[in-house]
């Protein structure tokens, strides 16, 4: 994965690995045996993990449910994820 990878293009990824849950997720519900599907569904699964430990490290939480556990509450300290971080 390339390092230093701005929010905007870190939040596609993590768009594109949930997308492709939800769609694998779908197929397994009605082929929950296929050891293919299943596997890519780990894949992107610990994909969107990974990217998600970066975002929320570099750019702060996406959800209340990231929070960091700090002092303070921090998910109103940067803009939120959908506004536009470069302006």
């Amino acid at each position: 994965m390339e390092n230093n990878m701005n929010a905007a293009a870190l939040m596609q990824k993590i768009m594109i690995c949930k997308f492709v849950l939800l769609e694998t997720g779908m197929f397994l519900d009605t082929h929950p045996a296929n050891q293919e599907a299943l596997a890519y569904f780990v894949k992107y699964r610990d994909l969107l993990e990974q990217l998600l430990k970066e975002y929320t490290t570099n750019y702060g939480p996406i959800t209340h449910a990231d929070f960091n556990g700090g002092p303070t509450w921090n998910w109103i300290d940067e803009p939120w994820p959908w506004q536009n971080r470069e302006a």
